[in-house]
């Protein structure tokens, strides 16, 4: 009883209606905002493992880690006609990708010739002019893995917690 492992497999779809959402509105260049529903579809696996080390009438002591692997895709019907801002990422969601997927120009490398850098079109061409460049998906901030360790140490009525979080 000194051991505890646990196994979380689940799917689930997320309606994210009716939240603020930013928006840059293309013509204008300024930030908008507006109500824009979608849903989202989840499938995640969590694995995670802890026990007691210590545990005496005055002393507990605890170890655990954690695993998680989490995978969001936008649903074919609800897709968004916008492109998301935070900061200076922007983000274009997608039928059947992650909405954390970043938007913008894709880069190809430095001109050896003149050190300028190019930059894809849309026919996968190279070009030192951005302005030709077409933007896509460049990437997806979303962890491949992610999860934590933490530790927990009590003695009568004083404790302390230490809680460690990472992501691939």
């Amino acid at each position: 009883n000194r051991m505890h492992i646990n196994a979380n497999y689940f799917i689930s779809d997320l309606d994210m209606n009716n939240i603020l959402i930013p928006n840059l509105n293309n013509i204008t260049g300024e930030i908008e905002f507006n109500y824009t529903p979608y849903t989202l579809s989840y499938k995640g696996l969590e694995l995670s493992v802890a026990g007691e080390i210590i545990s005496t009438k005055d002393w507990n002591w605890t170890l655990g880690i954690n695993l998680a692997k989490i995978n969001s895709k936008l649903k074919a019907d609800t897709e968004p006609d916008m492109i998301f801002t935070s900061g200076n990422a922007r983000y274009l969601p997608k039928t059947g990708i992650s909405p954390n997927s970043l938007y913008g120009y894709k880069f190809a490398g430095v001109n050896p010739e003149n050190g300028s850098a190019l930059w894809y079109m849309a026919n996968e061409e190279t070009t030192q002019d951005i302005n030709k460049a077409n933007q896509q998906i460049i990437g997806c901030t979303d962890p491949k893995v992610y999860g934590g360790i933490n530790s927990a140490l009590s003695w009568r009525n004083l404790s302390m917690d230490i809680n460690f979080t990472y992501s691939f």
